[in-house]
């Protein structure tokens, strides 16, 4: 998180697009993630964040019986260097008080979720 305030200034960009972004990071750090990210867009502009959450996919291992070679091939292999899972409900409150959401989009097959909002 420190190395983006080194690359960027505050307000600088436009747009950051990180669709899968909040799963390389712990758990802890999700939402001061976001709060660093937010502050580097411009009013106006958009910020797009998502990753794997945990509701989906206890949803999915649940109604599908996924094996546990399945689970670990989605969570792994096809996406190494994962650190946590995330809360959809949990990153859209945070985002709700910081800025406007203007769309939410679900993969139920993936199990993943990406928030496209803008800050005002």
């Amino acid at each position: 998180i420190e190395e983006l305030s080194k690359k960027f200034f505050k307000s600088q960009l436009d747009e950051i697009y990180a669709p899968k972004v909040l799963n390389f990071v712990s758990a802890e750090k999700q939402l001061p993630l976001l709060n660093e990210l937010l502050s580097l867009i411009k009013n106006g502009g958009t910020l797009l964040v998502g990753g794997i959450d945990a509701t989906f996919l206890l949803n999915q291992v649940s109604k599908f019986n996924l094996s546990l070679h399945s689970l670990n091939t989605l969570l792994f292999e096809d996406t190494p260097r994962l650190k946590s899972l995330c809360s959809l409900l949990e990153i859209k409150n945070h985002l709700l008080g910081r800025s406007k959401i203007q769309d939410i989009c679900i993969d139920n097959s993936e199990c993943t979720f990406t928030i496209r909002v803008k800050k005002e």
